[in-house]
C-alpha cells in the first residue's frame, strides 16, 4: 500500500511540474514525456501531433462509441488537460469507429435514471461538454 502511494506521489509531482514547465520552442519527445504520465484511459487515446492534442474516441468491444459517465469523465480530463496544458494550441477529436463518429447517450445509462430529473441532469451535463467543444 506505501509503494502505491509513493508511485502516486510521484506520478502526482511529475504532473505538476509538467503543467508549470513552458513547452513553447521545446522537442516533442520532452513534451510527450510529461503528457505519457497521465494516467491511461478506456475510452479516449491522446497524442500531440505539433501543438495540436488529438483525441481518439474508441470504446473498447463496441462497434459504436456512445457517451456514457466514463467517456463523460475521460473528456473532462482531456478538458482539464487543453486548458493547462501551455504546449497546446488546439485539438482535434477524432472517432476510431469507421463510419460513425458517436451514435448518442449510452442508453443503459439513461435507463437507469429513476427520475426526470436524474435525466435531465446528465442531459445538461453532456450539453455543457458540447459547449467546451
Amino acid at each position: 500500500m506505501a509503494s502505491l502511494r509513493l508511485i502516486g506521489t510521484s506520478l502526482q509531482r511529475q504532473l505538476t511540474f509538467a503543467r508549470s514547465v513552458n513547452f513553447r520552442g521545446s522537442s516533442p519527445l520532452m513534451q510527450s514525456r510529461f503528457l505519457a504520465s497521465a494516467p491511461a484511459a478506456k475510452h479516449i487515446k491522446t497524442k500531440v501531433v505539433d501543438s495540436v492534442l488529438v483525441v481518439t474516441l474508441d470504446s473498447p468491444g463496441v462497434k459504436v462509441n456512445s457517451l456514457g459517465a466514463e467517456v463523460q469523465a475521460e473528456f473532462d480530463a482531456v478538458f482539464r488537460e487543453l486548458e493547462t496544458n501551455p504546449a497546446l494550441s488546439s485539438a482535434v477529436v477524432i472517432s476510431a469507429k469507421p463510419g460513425c463518429f458517436i451514435a448518442g447517450a449510452d442508453i443503459t445509462m439513461l435507463e437507469k435514471c429513476k427520475t426526470v430529473e436524474e435525466a435531465t441532469k446528465i442531459s445538461h451535463e453532456g450539453q455543457l461538454q458540447f459547449n467546451k467543444m
